[in-house]
């Protein structure tokens, strides 16, 4: 955790933008996939059989 958020403020410090640099921290978008794979996990579970993680859906950036 300590790490990250060295990361993200040197990012920030730094006057980097998530448009032209690679962050070396988690963004958004990968919280977001992170979340869709959760559900597709809960959804399996419900339906005791695989599902297609639904990660297409439009992340704002």
């Amino acid at each position: 955790m300590k790490n990250m958020m060295f990361n993200f403020y040197s990012f920030v410090r730094d006057g980097k933008s998530l448009k032209t640099d690679k962050p070396n921290f988690a963004t958004f978008a990968d919280g977001h996939l992170s979340m869709c794979i959760t559900d597709a996990i809960l959804e399996s579970n419900q339906q005791q059989k695989w599902v297609k993680v639904q990660a297409s859906k439009e992340v704002f950036s």
